[in-house]
């Protein structure tokens, strides 16, 4: 009987952390996990603009966040700028960087969403 109770215990505890395991995997796949979605380099080649989709789309048809990151040639953060774009629950893509404009210290990235004419402008600086 002692051992038909150490099986049966040992078998509910590994159905329990196979659970919160799953559980636990779908929310950092849904809430935090990053994706890269677009980089750019500066004409000079000194620095990198990335730009990653964090977790998944809001359900329905909500927002979804992401972030800017500034980077020297060294893969250093310099800079960084978390935001939510309204795509109408889609993803982040590649089409909603419209414009990125690399100044003497700083870089100016403007950002549209899906369906609407609406922008939004980011500047990160960065020093020689």
């Amino acid at each position: 009987m002692k051992i038909f109770k150490r099986i049966l215990i040992a078998f509910i505890v590994i159905i329990l952390v196979s659970i919160i395991s799953f559980v636990a995997i779908f929310i950092y796949e849904d809430q935090f996990k990053k994706r890269e979605i677009y980089q750019e380099n500066s004409p000079d080649g000194n620095y990198t603009i990335v730009l990653y989709q964090v977790g998944s789309p809001q359900w329905s048809f909500g927002s979804v966040k992401a972030k800017l990151v500034l980077e020297d040639a060294n893969g250093k953060k310099i800079d960084e700028e978390d935001f939510g774009l309204a795509n109408d629950g889609a993803g982040v893509f590649e089409g909603n960087v419209e414009e990125i404009t690399w100044m003497e210290n700083q870089v100016k990235i403007i950002m549209g969403e899906s369906d609407t004419t609406k922008q939004f402008t980011y500047i990160l600086s960065y020093t020689e």
